[in-house]
């Protein structure tokens, strides 16, 4: 059929508010992600095995301008559990993205809405992903087809973000690609103010 099934998966590794008895968000520890939060991921993968599956983590220590060898780790070990995407946050600046094993590690996408002095934290990304659906004898496969990374700044006097311009966009956008292509190998093209990945075809 035509449907497209997306699964999300929202947690955290840390809370700011303490409410001693309420249980309002999911949160886990680092070092628990790597065994039960991929448990989870591949159970959720057994139950619905054509649909598109996201997990959305809260994570990272801030400022940093790169994600660290432990959250490099559960992000491949959540692909290859049955993750498609992996979208990041916490660390308020943009980070280098992977393409690991067919599926998208989009390690932080920066501050969209935050009130932080900083350049690098008045940066931020939005993401556009395709997949191409594909057909099997066991079911239906999506496949990551294209991503696309649109540069966004908000001025210092303002409250809400604008696409960047030519020059911040050109800053930024060199040095996510700059990042992606030497640490993970990750190959994007800068073309029309944006950052684009398609895959390779025979």
């Amino acid at each position: 059929d035509g449907d497209v099934r997306i699964r999300v998966m929202g947690l955290t590794t840390f809370t700011n508010l303490r409410h001693p008895g309420k249980k309002y968000v999911a949160k886990m520890k680092m070092a628990q992600m790597k065994k039960r939060l991929a448990k989870k991921v591949r159970t959720v993968r057994q139950e619905d095995p054509n649909a598109l599956l996201v997990v959305s983590i809260h994570w990272g220590p801030e400022n940093r301008t790169r994600p660290t060898g432990e959250q490099r780790k559960i992000a491949h070990g959540l692909i290859d559990a049955g993750a498609d995407v992996i979208m990041g946050h916490h660390t308020h600046v943009v980070h280098p993205m992977e393409v690991y094993k067919g599926g998208l590690i989009m390690y932080s996408l920066g501050n969209l809405l935050f009130d932080q002095p900083s350049t690098l934290q008045r940066e931020a990304a939005l993401a556009t992903v395709d997949f191409q659906k594909t057909s099997h004898a066991d079911g239906t496969r999506w496949t990551l087809g294209q991503v696309s990374l649109h540069p966004f700044y908000r001025e210092e006097k303002s409250k809400a973000p604008t696409p960047a311009s030519p020059a911040r966009a050109k800053s930024l956008l060199q040095r996510v690609k700059k990042l992606s292509t030497k640490m993970y190998g990750t190959m994007f093209k800068m073309e029309d103010g944006r950052l684009t990945w398609e895959l390779s075809r025979p």
